[in-house]
């Protein structure tokens, strides 16, 4: 028997609140904001504000290397084509000075992947020469040639956990910016058989007292929903048979429960004990291994739904595990499908999702929204497209 509504979120799902979408990854604004929040303390900060700040802070701080995550962007952006438009102004643009900048990955989850690799490869891989050619032309004049391809993948992955945790440092979640996003969980809450199947990072359903799983019944007992982050989580912390959850939560609400969740973002305070699913081939190993479960009662909660929407994933070309996942859960599927990507529907994301889509489960009844996210979330009538009202 079909069951409740599947709701499937991507980086457009947390974007209308701060959070980054793929390609804003390693951009200069975000560079600079992140070196901004690991500064001096701002005076005007005080209560959650200030504990959410000093969190955030203790991920690349007191003995963060700087130079490294400087190396970093550098190297993604002297890979990537040069192409963004907001570069961070850093040595490395001032160095290359003739020919044709190489194009070795288009996105922040292909650079973390062929980094990856080329660790992998070692010396004998063609990609860690053009690599460590391309660390050299990117190191600051003077100092040393970041060589450590793996010191690279470790910083690339704690600079996609940062950026995934900024935004929420300090927020305010009864805000007027995430009343949508309240009434969603209240829906969510309402309907005991729906469940939430992530592939984001960050902590928006934390935030929202949402509480995901991180292995197959360890949901509380007085909160139905499931939440599935498949790709971990900034407020877990890696342990050796798994994960574990870092999260503290204050006994009262709102405000001081919002600065214990922000807190809890940052919990990790070294690469290794990061626990998010980061692109690579260790990917499809973690999503067979520690994740598994996860995985596999994901799969059965989209087959066995009788309704499916899909807000702000696109589902990336770079993500074989995901795109594999999705479309075996959903071959031959005959209930309803929403794609909310954006208000325009003409966009090549939505059109090629729907298009897949459509390949594998030609019954479906598959629409494309043109809302955003928020709209989305602020608007719809979920009892109503599922026939519940």
């Amino acid at each position: 028997m079909k069951q409740g509504v599947c709701w499937v979120l991507g980086s457009g799902f947390s974007a209308p609140l701060g959070g980054p979408t793929l390609d804003q990854i390693f951009s200069g604004w975000l560079h600079t904001n992140l070196r901004g929040m690991f500064s001096d303390q701002p005076a005007e900060l005080a209560g959650p504000e200030l504990a959410a700040w000093q969190a955030t802070q203790s991920l690349l701080m007191p003995s963060f290397n700087w130079e490294l995550f400087d190396a970093c962007h550098a190297l993604y952006h002297f890979g990537n084509g040069f192409r963004a438009r907001d570069l961070p102004s850093l040595h490395a643009i001032g160095t290359y000075r003739s020919g044709v900048a190489p194009h070795y990955w288009r996105d922040p989850e292909e650079f973390v992947e062929r980094i990856e690799r080329a660790a992998t490869a070692g010396q004998y891989g063609s990609l860690n020469a053009a690599l460590k050619e391309m660390l050299q032309r990117v190191s600051k004049p003077g100092g040393d040639v970041v060589s450590d391809l793996w010191a690279i993948h470790g910083m690339a992955n704690t600079i996609l956990a940062a950026s995934c945790c900024q935004f929420l440092a300090g927020a305010d979640a009864s805000g007027e910016r995430w009343s949508p996003y309240q009434r969603w969980a209240r829906t969510i809450e309402r309907n005991g058989h729906d469940r939430v199947v992530t592939f984001n990072y960050d902590a928006v359903p934390e935030m929202l007292e949402l509480d995901p799983l991180i292995a197959v019944g360890t949901y509380r007992e007085e909160s139905p929903a499931r939440i599935f982050k498949l790709h971990g989580s900034t407020t877990w912390r890696r342990i050796p048979d798994g994960f574990e959850s870092a999260t503290c939560r204050s006994p009262s609400k709102g405000a001081d429960e919002v600065g214990a969740v922000a807190e809890a973002c940052l919990a990790a305070r070294s690469y290794d004990e990061l626990a998010i699913v980061a692109p690579g081939t260790a990917k499809m190993r973690q999503a067979q291994g520690a994740l598994g479960s996860l995985w596999a009662e994901a799969e059965r909660a989209l087959s066995n739904s009788r309704a499916v929407f899909i807000i702000g994933y696109r589902m990336p070309e770079t993500d074989a595990a995901a795109r594999t996942m999705l479309t075996r859960a959903l071959k031959g599927y005959s209930g309803r499908i929403q794609i909310v990507l954006g208000a325009d529907t003409n966009h090549p994301d939505p059109r090629r999702l729907a298009g897949i889509l459509r390949a594998i489960a030609p019954s479906a009844m598959l629409d494309v929204v043109p809302m955003f996210s928020q709209d989305f979330l602020a608007i719809c009538d979920r009892d109503a497209l599922v026939g519940d009202g």
